[in-house]
């Protein structure tokens, strides 16, 4: 009778300990899928955010580009200067400014929305304070309110003037930030006008490119 007892509490004993492991197990799985789902989110967040901020950095480009092409069209009736810091070459200045009636890409320093046109497929810079942008049904991000958001993004324009530049004719070098911040879990709130360059948050990413008017002074 005692050897059939202690068989038992041996086997009660291996019970325990077998659910035990089992829950701690379970435990540690339910935690590492958690933590994985957690982490594909943010990456997802990070990788939507990068290419947003990228975006505008090409827009101003194409939009720099854009009034070079325009002012070679218009030739001398628009802009053709000779530029006393380039020892009276002639040169078309006017690369930061729109061309009319060719484009409306005046980009000026500041905080700046980008907005796209569907109707007509083009972009503007405007000084809008709402940043927010929209998940539209085809899957894309627009500043038109009709989805929804989850992410901002703004772009800020400045100038620097310091040498090698000569301040004259355009002969500034334009920085361009696209700062792109998103609403999430850990992340820090914001509203639709915020100063996304001034926001403390883990959830934001900002890209910096510096263009030239090296067509006239390369």
């Amino acid at each position: 009778m005692m050897k059939r007892n202690n068989q038992i509490g041996q086997s009660l004993i291996e019970t325990i300990i077998a659910i035990f492991v089992l829950t701690t197990a379970l435990t540690t799985g339910l935690s590492l899928a958690i933590y994985a789902f957690s982490s594909s989110s943010l990456t997802q967040n990070e990788i939507v955010a990068a290419n947003l901020a990228r975006e505008g950095i090409e827009v101003v480009r194409m939009m720099r580009d854009s009034n070079w092409l325009a002012g070679d069209v218009k030739g001398s009736s628009w802009d053709l200067t000779a530029c006393s810091d380039i020892s009276g070459k002639l040169c078309f200045p006017k690369a930061y400014q729109k061309v009319p009636s060719h484009n409306n890409y005046d980009l000026n320093s500041g905080n700046q929305r980008l907005v796209f046109n569907s109707s007509n497929n083009t972009w503007d810079l405007n000084n809008g304070n709402n940043y927010y942008l929209y998940l539209q049904s085809d899957g894309t991000y627009s500043g038109s309110a009709n989805g929804t958001s989850t992410f901002a993004r703004m772009i800020n324009l400045s100038f620097n003037s310091a040498s090698p530049y000569t301040n004259q004719n355009s002969n500034q070098e334009l920085i361009i930030k696209s700062v792109v911040a998103w609403q999430g879990k850990n992340c820090t709130a914001f509203n639709s006008n915020q100063d996304l360059i001034n926001l403390v948050t883990p959830c934001k990413i900002t890209v910096e490119e510096h263009l030239t008017n090296w067509k006239d002074y390369k």
